[in-house]
């Protein structure tokens, strides 16, 4: 073999190796391709306690005159159906407690015919009776998961008490509740602009939707120069409240009626 021979030999040894190394760096270092949201299934949606992906889904509140078979007549339920249905809710859920006003939801068959095969009925934000229309005919009542949430809220009296909470997009009933426990220290018809409270109180959400107030654990108004306090304790189930120096905000006399 000659020189030449070996050197030419040597030279693509080299070249092939160093392809090799760039290849394998590059490997290494090229960026990853990020899977896009298609690579993945979405998560199922779940209302009620069922998956509702595979139903046509209809929402919609009970109109004045309406009831459950005016209701489902819509969405394919025959006469005799919803006899049974209405004997198999006898022990769950009274169908003339239906009121015009609250919301339901149909879930119907994902096909031309669109056949009801659940109703479900809402008779309070925390409640919901589902109706099954599928082969058996079932009726059961559920509650809703409440979720409560602590809060505290200030301000500054600019009128009545309930127009100052109204005007700083406060829940009025708020009002009532710190009027309630104040009732016995101040005279809530005497309150002047420019005093001042602070409240500490759950807030009940279903969802991101809020269905009202819980209890008060604490609160503090400052009127005319002298500030007043309330702390929560719960006696043997009674719930009560009583002030800084543990004396119980329950007296004989109202300062003033409630309304205010």
């Amino acid at each position: 073999m000659s020189h030449r021979f070996k050197r030419f030999l040597e030279i693509i040894f080299l070249l092939v190796l160093t392809a090799l190394i760039i290849y394998i760096a590059y490997s290494f270092l090229r960026p990853v391709k990020k899977l896009s949201d298609d690579n993945y299934f979405p998560e199922p949606r779940v209302e009620f306690g069922i998956v509702v992906d595979s139903f046509h889904v209809y929402k919609g509140e009970i109109q004045e005159g309406e009831n459950l078979s005016s209701i489902l007549g819509r969405y394919h339920i025959e006469g005799k159906d919803i006899d049974k249905l209405s004997k198999a809710s006898d022990t769950v859920f009274d169908l003339r407690k239906i009121r015009a006003g609250n919301r339901y939801t149909v879930l119907c068959s994902n096909d031309k015919q669109q056949k009801a095969l659940y109703f479900i009925y809402e008779p309070s934000d925390t409640a919901y009776v589902v109706f099954t229309l599928k082969d058996s005919i079932k009726v059961r009542e559920e509650q809703k998961d409440v979720q409560i949430k602590t809060v505290v809220t200030s301000g500054k009296i600019s009128g009545s008490l309930w127009n100052s909470f109204s005007s700083l997009k406060i829940d009025p009933n708020l009002a009532i509740s710190l009027a309630e426990i104040f009732q016995w220290s101040i005279d809530f018809y005497a309150i002047q602009e420019g005093d001042q409270f602070k409240v500490e109180y759950d807030q009940l959400y279903v969802g991101n939707k809020s269905i009202g107030l819980g209890r008060v654990h604490s609160a503090w108004f400052y009127h005319n120069g002298q500030q007043y306090y309330a702390f929560k304790f719960n006696d043997g189930g009674s719930i009560g409240y009583f002030d800084e120096k543990g004396n119980s905000l329950k007296k004989g006399f109202l300062k003033a009626p409630l309304k205010f």
